[in-house]
Parts: structure tokens; C-alpha cells; sequence
């Protein structure tokens, strides 16, 4: 062995190379798969906003229906003066 400390790191950097790509490898891997699963998360909530509107659109329709049957009623059981 020599005492050559940059020969030693050499040949350590040969021995955790494949380790190291293996690990970088992995990594990619996971980050692709987070994405994936960030845009089918983002998608969901999408849609769920999407529903919200809906039902929240709805809801003020049916306020609006309500507020006029409310009136047609008052008028047809109008007490005369």
C-alpha cells in the first residue's frame, strides 16, 4: 500500500462508484415518481374544485328559487286590507 493519501481516495472512489450510481439511480427513480404522484394529486384537486363550484353554483340557485317561492307564497295568501 502506498502513502500516497490521493492514490488511496483513487482507489476508494473506484470501490463507491457503483454504489454512488446506484444511489443517484434511485434517486431519479423517486423523483419521477413524486411528480407522477404531485400532477395525479393537482389533477384530483382539479376536480374537486370543480365540483365545489358546481355545488356552490347550485346552491345559489336553489337560494334564488327558494327566495321567490317564498314571495309567490306570501302573495297568494296576501291578507286584503
Amino acid at each position: 500500500m502506498s502513502d500516497d493519501p490521493t492514490k488511496r481516495f483513487d482507489e476508494q472512489g473506484k470501490d463507491t462508484q457503483p454504489m454512488l450510481e446506484t444511489i443517484l439511480t434511485e434517486l431519479r427513480e423517486l423523483r419521477a415518481e413524486m411528480n407522477r404522484r404531485f400532477e395525479d394529486a393537482e389533477i384530483r384537486a382539479d376536480r374537486v374544485e370543480s365540483e365545489v363550484k358546481q355545488a356552490r353554483s347550485e346552491t345559489l340557485a336553489l337560494r334564488a328559487d327558494m327566495k321567490e317561492l317564498r314571495r309567490e307564497v306570501r302573495e297568494h295568501f296576501k291578507q286584503p286590507a
